[in-house]
């Protein structure tokens, strides 16, 4: 198959690439100008050079192509980047497949996360049909990722659907999106673990559902990529068992969470600089977001690794970059 991959540089992205390739597809990869990593693509991989605020770029990189994978898009839980993750996860998504439908592309595969999926507020777990309801938190990471996943999955021009990653471990997190957590137990933090909880991934686990999703996943469907379902107390003490540290016991008060957000968005403010902590982060993860991976299971053969040798990985692939 002929797939083009965005976001290839980043840490989904670079995996997949090399996993593509490894399976004899041709992929070709949308790189931004000056991105120093684009040459660790390797030489089997074709490269367009653009983003996704270029429409010519896009209609080069989609000319020919069977397949699009958009792994691209904007993280950030910091007020001042609104309109930016509009800009790029919206705006930009909907660029994508607009040339991708010209292009006459067949499949268009949307690296979503589990911030499309609604908190639970039950007992069990949730599951894809959870209904979104951060609307009243103003999360823009979560708005904007919701917007660009139900247009790809509602667009009846192509087959759009999106596979919806937990946090995810693995090496080539280049933006610290989950290793900062191992980060932060390495020196000595955090002073506690929040109140809420999460759905874990692993890198191959996830690299492997996009794989499957991309031929044998259902238009208009979305699938969760997890498998670990834990609270962020059980996550720490995970991380600190793998590097050797003592454990965080203290669970903060969502309240607590809240007034070190406030207080990390008034220093960010000084400084100019994104803070690592805000209060949108508070309200994320006071809350519980795990997530059945059955359905991926059942459709896509998706399967569960142990989590800890990716956290020993992880682990000593961000220590030889401290």
């Amino acid at each position: 198959m002929r797939v083009l991959v965005t976001g290839s540089t980043g840490m989904i992205g670079s995996h997949l690439v090399r996993a593509l390739a490894a399976e004899g597809h041709a992929v070709r990869c949308l790189v931004r100008r000056h991105t120093e990593r684009a040459e660790a693509l390797g030489p089997a991989v074709e490269v367009v050079l653009g983003d996704l605020g270029d429409a010519g770029s896009l209609r080069r990189a989609v000319r020919g192509m069977e397949a699009v994978v958009h792994t691209a898009g904007v993280v950030s839980y910091w007020a001042p980047r609104r309109d930016e993750l509009h800009r790029v996860n919206v705006l930009g998504t909907r660029a994508l497949l607009d040339a991708a439908i010209e292009a006459s592309v067949r499949r268009f595969l949307f690296t979503s996360s589990i911030a499309t999926l609604g908190f639970v507020t039950s007992a069990a777990p949730g599951d894809e049909e959870t209904p979104y309801n951060w609307q009243s938190a103003g999360i823009g990471y979560f708005d904007t990722k919701a917007q660009a996943e139900a247009m790809v999955r509602t667009e009846p021009r192509i087959e759009g659907l999106s596979v919806n990653p937990g946090i995810t471990f693995g090496e080539r997190d280049v933006h610290k999106n989950a290793s900062r957590m191992l980060l932060q137990v390495a020196r000595g933090g955090p002073l506690g673990c929040p109140p809420g909880a999460t759905t874990v991934a692993t890198i191959e686990d996830v690299v492997a559902g996009h794989l499957s999703a991309l031929v044998r996943g259902r238009p208009g469907e979305r699938y969760v990529l997890g498998g670990h379902l834990l609270t962020f107390q059980e996550l720490y003490q995970r991380i600190a068992t793998i590097l050797g540290r003592p454990a965080k016991a203290r669970v903060l008060s969502p309240s607590l969470l809240r007034w070190y957000g406030r207080l990390a968005l008034i220093r960010g403010a000084l400084t100019g600089k994104e803070p690592e902590f805000t209060p949108e982060l508070a309200e994320i993860s006071s809350r519980d977001r795990r997530y059945s991976s059955q359905r991926a299971e059942a459709e896509l053969g998706y399967r569960v690794s142990p989590l800890e040798p990716c956290l020993a990985r992880t682990w000593a692939w961000a220590r030889a970059r401290m």
